[in-house]
C-alpha cells in the first residue's frame, strides 16, 4: 500500500523511483518483443498523471501548482473509489498547504485525508483486516493532525480492536495471546 509522507522520506523514495522508472524505460529487460516499454512503465511516465506532476512541481519550489495537483489526483481517485490513494493526495495536499503557511487549510485537507482513510477502512474490510486496521490508524493520525482528538480516537479504537482480533488463534491452534481471557468462555 502506498505510504504516508510523514511515515517515510517519501519524497527521496519518489524521486529515486522516478529515476529509476526512467532508467527502466531504456533497459532491454523491460522492452516487449516489438520494441515497446512495458505498459505499466508508460502509465507511470504519462504526462496527464497528476499526482507525478505534482511531484515534480513540489521538487521544483512551484508549490501552490503542487497542490492543485494533488487536489486534483485527490478528485480523481475518489471518482474511481480508490479511497486510498485519495487520502494520501490529500495529506499531500495537506503538508503543501502547510509548508505555504496555511493551517486552517491544511487542517481542512487533513479532515479529508482522515474521512478518505475512513472510507477505504471500512471498503478493505471486506478482503483484508490488516488492510482496514492500517487505514484506520491513518486516518486517526491524520484527524489528530486536524485537531479532531475525538474522531482520532474512534480510529484507534478500530484499529486496535482489528489488531486484536487478527493476534486471535486460527480455528483453536495455538492459544490465547498472554493475559487475554476467552471472550466466549464467559
Amino acid at each position: 500500500m502506498i505510504p504516508l509522507r510523514s511515515n517515510l522520506h517519501s519524497v527521496t523514495a519518489t524521486r529515486m523511483f522516478s529515476r529509476l522508472a526512467q532508467l527502466l524505460a531504456a533497459s532491454p529487460a523491460l522492452q516487449t518483443s516489438n520494441g515497446q516499454t512495458a505498459v505499466w512503465l508508460q502509465r507511470l511516465q504519462r504526462e496527464d498523471n497528476p499526482w507525478l506532476n505534482a511531484e515534480r512541481m513540489e521538487q521544483q519550489g512551484q508549490l501552490a501548482d503542487a497542490h492543485r495537483l494533488y487536489l486534483e489526483d485527490a478528485h480523481q481517485q475518489d471518482g474511481r473509489r480508490h479511497f486510498a490513494r485519495a487520502a494520501v493526495a490529500r495529506a499531500a495536499s495537506a503538508e503543501i498547504v502547510a509548508r505555504l503557511g496555511n493551517e486552517r487549510l491544511a487542517q481542512s485537507e487533513r479532515r479529508g485525508a482522515g474521512e478518505q482513510f475512513h472510507r477505504h477502512a471500512e471498503q478493505a474490510m471486506a478482503w483484508s483486516l490488516r488492510e482496514a486496521a492500517w487505514a484506520y490508524e491513518h486516518a486517526a493520525t491524520q484527524y489528530e493532525k486536524a485537531g479532531l482528538s475525538k474522531q482520532a480516537e474512534a480510529m484507534r479504537r478500530c484499529a486496535n480492536d482489528l489488531h486484536l482480533h487478527l493476534a486471535l488463534p486460527v480455528d483453536g491452534l495455538g492459544g490465547l495471546p498472554p493475559g487475554q481471557q476467552d471472550a466466549l468462555a464467559q
